[in-house]
């Protein structure tokens, strides 16, 4: 379910924000708009294989449409860095993949730790929320 987030149905963005909510970290609602925060990681390809190991636990691994001439780039898919070369991810399920057996190329990655509250990244506390503390 798009931007699910109950124990019911919880789709790939709801997944990644209901775990940084938990640790007390607000991200915006699903993955096309999710990309746009935190600190922007290259995530280098080389033909269908991806190089993973530029990623830390709690990075944002995102995958869809490359941008084109006439079309944006679009995120469709969002993961969890758990370390290893692994993450997690919901995809009809909740499971964790080894990222050299995942068959997409990703987009890019993002740092969402050590910008939390910074200007300019677009993650807040959970603290400084005034929809959760009167500032």
């Amino acid at each position: 379910m798009w931007g699910g987030t109950s124990t019911k149905n919880v789709d790939c963005s709801g997944l990644s924000r209901t775990v940084f909510f938990a640790n007390g970290i607000l991200l915006p609602r699903n993955a096309s708009q999710q990309i746009h925060t935190g600190e922007d990681i290259t995530i280098p390809c080389e033909g269908e294989l991806a190089d993973y190991s530029v990623l830390q636990k709690g990075d944002l691994i995102f995958w869809g449409r490359k941008a084109t001439e006439d079309k944006p780039e679009k995120a469709t898919h969002v993961g969890i860095c758990i370390g290893g070369g692994r993450f997690i991810h919901s995809s009809q399920l909740v499971r964790i993949n080894d990222a050299s057996t995942y068959s997409r190329i990703p987009l890019r990655g993002r740092r969402i730790v050590g910008q939390v509250d910074k200007k300019g990244s677009g993650i807040i506390s959970v603290r400084r929320s005034p929809w959760y503390f009167k500032q």
